[in-house]
């Protein structure tokens, strides 16, 4: 790094018997640049070393580690002071994790900046999957050093339990309708979770029939017809595991009003999503529209990557693509978001778009969307092996 520094008059008025004169302070000569030659021999002759000053560490997934500092030594072990700055590169072995420059881990690096005032730097990091990894400091070839970081897995927040039967009196018989019960679970989940984060699981006992007859209203941002808290038991509520092994929902053999297991909660409000250029299967990456809604998504987290291609064969089986895939990389300047693993589909922006935009449908079309995740995808939304009975 270039460092400029600035001479500068300061001015004085001294008094005199013949009126005032002016008189100039000069601040001291320039310090001498950082220069990699002088720093090289400086290394050979002390003995110097790059040496990690703090202790390796244990870290979730996901989450910001704290600093890592690193000095240069001489062979006494004091900090091997320089001219100006220098950067340190930076690599991890397995990649399993992200490079950043402060404790909010917000901007990715592949380098740090060590200081020769104090011969030290200090940069951070974010698993991005579990397990041991080496990070390796290299300073300009002179030295480099080395330390095991071990990555945790996410531990989800522990479940509260509660049983569409026992708690809220669905018969699930396959005679009367439970869109009631359904209901009243809807409702006090979103009631337990304005003040909780744990996880919600909903327990539907094998044998269950639980039958969506007719439909009981909920209060959603559209009053357009169709939008009703049975059928949508699952919307707006987060970390949400249905365990119904051997249990099946049934609509009257089609006569009755239909149910969504999930939600129609994933809609265009830009609040969590955001649209993307095409992207074709085999691509690691896809670019935002709006680079400024990179700060939606996070290296490390879950994101539901999804289109409609209403030009694919005909109504009704246009096919609905999506693909659940863990962020690797942000760029927010281009709004470039990396993956960890490439796409099994493509995403055409040339697909035909409805409901954009709705707060109640999901939408429908191109550009395709791409979905920030709560940190625990693996208990979202998920169905324990229960039958959908739509006859």
């Amino acid at each position: 790094m270039r460092v400029l520094f600035i001479s500068f008059l300061l001015l004085g008025l001294v008094a005199c018997s013949k009126g005032f004169r002016s008189v100039a302070a000069e601040s001291p000569s320039d310090p001498e640049e950082f220069s990699a030659v002088a720093l090289a021999a400086s290394v050979k002759a002390s003995g110097g070393l790059l040496v990690f000053t703090s202790a390796p560490q244990s870290p979730n997934e996901g989450v910001c580690s704290q600093a890592v500092s690193v000095q240069l030594q001489d062979s006494n072990g004091k900090p091997l002071l320089f001219k100006g700055s220098v950067g340190v590169q930076l690599s991890a072995s397995p990649g399993i994790l992200t490079f950043y420059s402060s404790s909010s881990c917000s901007s990715a690096i592949t380098s740090f900046s060590l200081s020769g005032k104090a011969a030290s730097g200090r940069f951070y990091f974010v698993g991005l999957s579990s397990g041991s990894t080496d990070i390796k400091a290299n300073l300009l070839n002179l030295s480099s050093a080395s330390q095991t970081e071990t990555i945790n897995g996410s531990v989800p927040p522990p479940a509260v339990i509660k049983n569409i039967k026992t708690d809220f009196g669905a018969a699930c018989n396959g005679v009367d309708n439970d869109v009631q019960a359904f209901t009243d679970f809807h409702e006090w989940a979103l009631q337990w979770q304005s003040t909780n984060d744990g996880i919600i699981e909903l327990d539907i006992p094998a044998g269950s029939v639980c039958e969506f007859i007719a439909s009981a209203r909920i209060n959603v941002p559209s009053a357009s017809s169709g939008q009703f808290s049975g059928r949508f038991f699952a919307r707006g509520i987060r970390h949400l595991r249905v365990v119904g092994y051997g249990a099946a929902f049934d609509d009257a053999n089609g006569t009755g009003a239909g149910y969504f297991v999930g939600s129609l909660g994933q809609s265009q409000d830009n609040a969590h999503d955001a649209r993307v250029y095409t992207a074709f299967a085999g691509a690691t990456s896809v670019q935002l529209l709006d680079p400024t809604q990179s700060a939606l998504f996070t290296a490390g987290n879950y994101v539901v990557l999804t289109g409609f291609d209403l030009m694919g064969y005909g109504n009704p089986s246009n096919p609905q693509y999506f693909e659940f895939l863990k962020v690797l990389d942000v760029n927010s300047t281009t709004g470039v978001v990396t993956f960890s693993s490439p796409l099994m589909n493509s995403y055409l922006s040339t697909w035909p778009l409805c409901y954009g935009g709705s707060p109640t449908y999901l939408d429908q079309g191109g550009p395709a969307t791409l979905y920030a995740l709560d940190p625990f995808p693996r208990v979202c939304d998920s169905i324990g092996n229960a039958n959908m009975d739509l006859e």
